[in-house]
Formats: structure tokens, C-alpha cells, sequence
């Protein structure tokens, strides 16, 4: 008489729990997390690095920017007294320029220039800083300056220099930087993206990995 024929019994399946603990026991799955981690961390690194390059090449282009602007009025005040640097001033606010002046009696008073309040920085001594500013209307030069504002109340970053041209005259010498404050937003947040997603996909290769070497072996 023949033998009863045999039937291997089907596998149970694990519970998810289980199995999750075994991918990350797996050692090709820790391998590429520990990598994933290793490169999400040179990449903030890089990130971090390129962010302060770019900004220190802009401030210091700016900072170059408000001296040469700052020697080119002390020049006119020192050739034509305070009534040559007045009408200077005035030249330049009426042509539209880049640059927002400030000139101080030795109150703090303003004497000329576009600039309505004193930046937020001691003007007392050469110095300079940067502080926020709110524009009047016909200091936006266009409509798609105003709609770049980066608050509901519509200040804006802006550097400036301090020049001490006497004990009771300071010239403030400002320029508008909101455009590069938020080109280095946008690109930070866009290198943060490209950094997440980095390790999204480093962890998702590393659990595809480990479920195929672990389905080989079942």
C-alpha cells in the first residue's frame, strides 16, 4: 500500500511587528542607514558652508558699496560745506537712487536725506549695522518691489554705515538688502528639501534592500 502523500505546510506569516524588527537587524539595512546619516550630515555641512559664503559675499559687497557711496558725499561736504551735501542728497533721492540717506545734526535730528527714522543702530561713531525699515510709497521704485515685503506690515532689511563728518553731523549711507535676505531664505530652504529627501530615499533604498536579502532568505 502506498504511503499517504505529504504536503509541506504553508509558512505562517509574521506579524508586522516581527518583521519590521528584522529589517533593522538586517546588516545591509544598518549599513546603508549608517550612510544615509553620514551624508545627510556632510550635506547640512555643505549647505551650511554655502550659505555662509553667499552671505559673506554679499555683505562684504554691500559694506564696499555703502563706503565708496559714504567717501563720495564726505568729498562733496569737504569741497562744499553742509549746503553742497544737502543739494547732493537731494540729487540723489530725486534721480532715484539705490541708496537711502540720513543726515544728523548732533540731536539726532534730520537735516536731509529719505530715511524718516534712525536705523536701530548707535550712529554716535563710524559703525553701521543692519535694521528694518518701513518705505514710503514713492520709495518703491516699481510694483514688483512693494509686493516682495516680508511681513503684513511692510518692513524691509536694509544696511547702513555711519559716517561722522563732525561732532554734530552723521551721515547715514543706506541700501535695501530684503531681496538678498530672501534669496538666502529660498535657498536654504530649498538645499533643506533637497537634503530630506536625500535621506527619505537613502532609508527607503536601505528597506527595499533588506526586504529582498530577507524574502530570499524565507
Amino acid at each position: 500500500m502506498l504511503p499517504a502523500p505529504h504536503f509541506l505546510a504553508p509558512t505562517a506569516q509574521r506579524p508586522a511587528p516581527q518583521r519590521a524588527a528584522r529589517l533593522w537587524q538586517t546588516t545591509a539595512f544598518r549599513a546603508i542607514a549608517i550612510a544615509t546619516v553620514v551624508l545627510a550630515i556632510a550635506a547640512v555641512l555643505v549647505v551650511a558652508m554655502v550659505t555662509r559664503s553667499a552671505n559673506d559675499a554679499m555683505s562684504r559687497a554691500t559694506v564696499a558699496a555703502l563706503d565708496h557711496e559714504g567717501a563720495a558725499l564726505r568729498l562733496a561736504y569737504a569741497q562744499g560745506g553742509l549746503d553742497a551735501l544737502v543739494r547732493r542728497i537731494g540729487e540723489r533721492v530725486g534721480g532715484g537712487s539705490d541708496y537711502h540717506y540720513r543726515l544728523n545734526d548732533g540731536n539726532g535730528g534730520r537735516l536731509a536725506g529719505n530715511l524718516r527714522e534712525n536705523p536701530g543702530f548707535g550712529t554716535e561713531s563710524r559703525g553701521g549695522g543692519t535694521f528694518r525699515y518701513r518705505p514710503a510709497s514713492d520709495d518703491l521704485r516699481s510694483d514688483a518691489e512693494a509686493r516682495v515685503s516680508p511681513n503684513a506690515n511692510g518692513e524691509r532689511l536694509a544696511a547702513a554705515g555711519a559716517f561722522v563728518l563732525t561732532d554734530r553731523l552723521t551721515l547715514i549711507v543706506a541700501r535695501d538688502v530684503e531681496q538678498q535676505r530672501i534669496f538666502l531664505a529660498q535657498t536654504n530652504r530649498s538645499l533643506g528639501l533637497g537634503v530630506a529627501l536625500l535621506a527619505l530615499l537613502g532609508l527607503g533604498a536601505g528597506i527595499a534592500l533588506a526586504r529582498h536579502i530577507l524574502g530570499r532568505v524565507d
